[in-house]
């Protein structure tokens, strides 16, 4: 039993050595840029502000999709 709790620190300490770090500047007219963020199946990535606007709009909201 102990070999497989080994086994299993292994491979989650492997899979956590790959992550990464990624830094994304919100736009213009952006308020709270990631303020809700998902991580699609695929490995590319959605960030909301929900606050967002264009000077004319405003509170509206915005949703980002970004290719990993």
């Amino acid at each position: 039993m102990k070999q497989i709790y080994i086994l299993l620190f292994i491979l989650l300490c492997h899979r956590l050595a790959q992550a990464q770090v990624t830094t994304v500047n919100g736009p213009s007219g952006s308020n709270l840029f990631g303020s809700e963020t998902t991580i699609l199946v695929n490995g590319n990535y959605v960030l909301v502000d929900s606050n967002w606007g264009n000077g004319v709009a405003t509170g509206v909201g915005a949703v980002y999709l970004y290719k990993a």
